[in-house]
């Protein structure tokens, strides 16, 4: 059974050498070190125009059992600044889906910590929230999201083209999944 406490309050979550915790949406400012250039947003249809991901329900999908979870800051686990963010959006409950959003400040990067993030959160995804597929979407471009994606054991899927606008130009977007039947903890 779906742990629906998940819908009020998000666990506290930690890995080898960060900790996870529910960041309010009055926390903006946590999230400022992640308004990255356009190239390094990993999912465009989450996010508002400054880069920063959209946070609480869209109107719209409340009828269709979608939902967004709060997003989760990410700090190491000896220290208190947030250093990233991740977060499930579009939790499909009646088809057992959900999509992954996350970003990292630029001085914390190529250092595992989005990888060792995002097998926190397929683990969660698959085991407390029953999913069954959870998806990442990048910019074409974007061979670091691509290459976190992979590290976490998720497949490249589909090649989107010319699907979202970013920065003026229309780019092509990658999507790459993970079955909870084919994920194995990394």
């Amino acid at each position: 059974m779906i742990d629906d406490t998940i819908f009020t309050v998000l666990p506290e979550l930690d890995t080898k050498r960060l900790h996870l915790r529910e960041l309010p949406p009055v926390a903006a400012e946590a999230l400022a070190c992640h308004r990255p250039d356009p190239a390094s947003v990993l999912y465009f249809n989450r996010m508002q125009p400054d880069h920063t991901p959209i946070i609480g329900q869209a109107p719209f999908a409340e009828p269709f059992g979608i939902h967004d979870l709060p997003p989760w800051g990410i700090s190491i686990r000896d220290g208190s600044e947030m250093i990233g963010f991740c977060a499930f959006h579009s939790w499909r409950l009646r088809h057992s889906g959900a999509g992954l959003v996350f970003g990292i400040a630029r001085r914390h990067r190529n250092q595992g910590y989005m990888t060792e993030t995002l097998g926190e959160m397929l683990a969660f995804g698959f085991q407390r929230m029953e999913l069954k597929r959870i998806e990442v979407a990048c910019v074409a471009g974007n061979a670091a999201a691509a290459r976190v994606a992979e590290k976490a054991g998720m497949r490249e899927e589909a090649l989107l083209r010319e699907y979202v606008r970013v920065g003026g130009r229309i780019c092509d977007l990658r999507i790459f999944a993970a079955l909870a039947d084919e994920w194995t903890p990394r």
